[in-house]
């Protein structure tokens, strides 16, 4: 090995004893750099076994977590995302053994053992030394099994709440469901068509580097639907916004902003005027409270926590302001998610039958509408 030294002055005539080292803590002496994984107790679900390391049982990596799994054929771990990243390693089943995947943080994904004799087993490892999958991680089920039945009536595009209440068990959290392998492979495993959100035509000329930004006359995203106007300045319109971006949010009356997360920012909202409704989702059917905004109150919605914006007045609009500490924002919403994946799947996830998943409208819009007409724009103000 070469070593260069440059713009140094080496000193030929000192002599520096090294300092004397400190006695080792008596943390530690008492850190355990081994974990006895092997001997720990799997956990059972009607899918597979399941057992986790995190810092709980393992407090010397505190960067890293991981976990196994043993799906059976069959076994699904539920659609679901999480806020770390997660790398995993087949150890047998449907890939070739020894073959990897990763999954970037808060993007949905769904793992089904399809070996026929063995399922799959394999390792995940996650980029948080405190994180535990079955404790920590946002599931389908957990949260569209106890979010408000009016809430996910019009999320899904159905006539009626009671179709909601009648075909989703309220609380179901199904970590590792099993299903029937045959069906899950042979069965309807063609997405729902997903309509694709239109837009207004993107400017082709590149905005001047400024920090003045005129929302109503330079160039930005608009998206309109049968529910409102979401207008959008982010740093492709505003380049000189490079950590942080917003949207100017129109609701109808009695309009949903859809089901969704953010995979890497956090949403601080402001409401204009109106009446806005909102619901965060964590992880094991951990919902907060539905709370109500009025004008110029606030709300958050930390990066990765599902929720929704329900203009809970229906007669009249809304308006709000949705910032992102972040210069371009990404939104999973549930038509985009549910809609690209077999309705099989879907239906093992929530518990409940593929006739009435069936039923989901996939076209639902980011802003899906409800309640009478839409009155003509009216201008907001504080």
């Amino acid at each position: 090995m070469l070593l260069v030294a440059t713009s140094a002055q080496v000193l030929i005539n000192s002599v520096v004893s090294p300092p004397e080292e400190p006695a080792p803590s008596a943390n530690a002496q008492n850190v355990s750099y081994k974990y006895g994984f092997a001997a720990q107790e799997w956990i059972q679900y009607p899918g597979g076994l399941y057992k986790a390391s995190s810092t709980a049982n393992f407090p010397a990596s505190d960067k890293l977590s991981g976990a196994l799994f043993k799906l059976n054929p069959g076994g699904l771990r539920e659609m679901h995302w999480h806020n770390p990243n997660e790398w995993g390693f087949v150890l047998n089943g449907d890939f070739d053994n020894g073959d990897i995947w990763f999954f970037p943080g808060n993007f949905g994904h769904v793992i089904l053992g399809v070996d026929p004799e063995f399922g799959c087993t394999y390792m995940t490892s996650y980029d948080q030394g405190d994180f535990d999958e079955r404790l920590d991680a946002q599931g389908l089920s957990g949260w569209y099994t106890q979010a408000p039945a009016a809430i996910a009536a019009q999320a899904f595009g159905l006539p009626n709440t009671s179709m909601i209440t009648a075909n989703l068990v309220n609380g179901t959290n199904n970590f590792l469901p099993q299903g029937n392998l045959t069906e899950l492979i042979a069965g309807d495993s063609t997405p729902s068509p997903v309509l694709a959100a239109t837009s207004a035509p993107l400017t082709s000329q590149v905005n001047a580097m400024t920090h003045r930004y005129a929302f109503g006359t330079a160039g930005y995203l608009e998206v309109s639907t049968d529910g409102g106007t979401v207008r959008t300045a982010d740093s492709q319109y505003f380049p000189a916004s490079t950590a942080m971006s917003g949207s100017l949010v129109h609701f109808k009356p009695g309009a949903l902003r859809q089901m969704h997360w953010h995979v890497n920012e956090d949403e601080w909202q402001f409401v204009i005027n109106g009446t806005i409704e909102t619901q965060l989702y964590s992880g094991l059917g951990a919902l907060s409270g539905v709370n109500t905004l009025g004008p110029n109150d606030l709300g958050v919605a930390p990066a990765g926590l599902g929720h929704f914006l329900k203009n809970a007045d229906p007669e009249n609009d809304a308006w709000m302001i949705l910032v992102f500490n972040n210069g371009s924002f990404t939104n999973l919403e549930i038509e985009d998610w549910i809609g690209n994946f077999p309705l099989s799947y879907t239906a093992l996830s929530l518990n409940t039958s593929l006739d009435f998943v069936q039923q989901f409208n996939f076209s639902r819009s980011g802003l899906v509408a409800q309640g009478p007409a839409a009155k003509p724009d009216t201008i907001y103000t504080i």
